[in-house]
């Protein structure tokens, strides 16, 4: 004996009743999480930490680490009538164009960093942050 199919209704209904329990289980974790959102100076130290930490210095050599692959960044925006290695001037809108497009060396991020991450690393490099960890992770001592 065959089984009779099941009328559409039944399958609209159960493809309903999914998606409202998915919804029901997703929509308070994302606005829990909303309410613990990282502070500014935490999140700049993480994307600098995890995106520019591999291949530069950012606060001082580390011995531990040896030599790294790009030049250091501590005082980028500091430096005066410095260049960067293209031999444009360095200031927002050039580091943002090299973060973005990288170079021979370097990756570009224009695909895995917004244009608000980049804001904060440029914002951390140039010591924006006074309160953010230093290049280990820790916080200098408050003054």
């Amino acid at each position: 004996m065959e089984r009779p199919l099941k009328p559409a209704r039944t399958k609209t209904k159960s493809i309903v009743l999914f998606v409202t329990s998915v919804a029901a289980v997703v929509l308070p974790v994302a606005v829990a999480r909303a309410g613990h959102e990282m502070p500014p100076e935490r999140e700049a130290w993480y994307l600098v930490k995890q995106r520019c930490y591999l291949c530069h210095f950012i606060d001082n050599q580390d011995e531990r680490w040896g030599s790294k692959w790009g030049p250091t960044l501590k005082g980028l925006f500091d430096r005066k009538d410095a260049e960067l290695l293209n031999g444009k001037p360095i200031n927002d809108e050039t580091v943002t164009e090299w973060i973005n497009e990288g170079s021979t060396n370097m990756p570009a991020f224009k695909y895995t960093l917004n244009a608000r991450q980049i804001q904060l690393i440029l914002t951390y490099l140039k010591g924006g942050f006074p309160n953010a960890p230093g290049q280990d992770g820790t916080y200098a001592p408050a003054k």
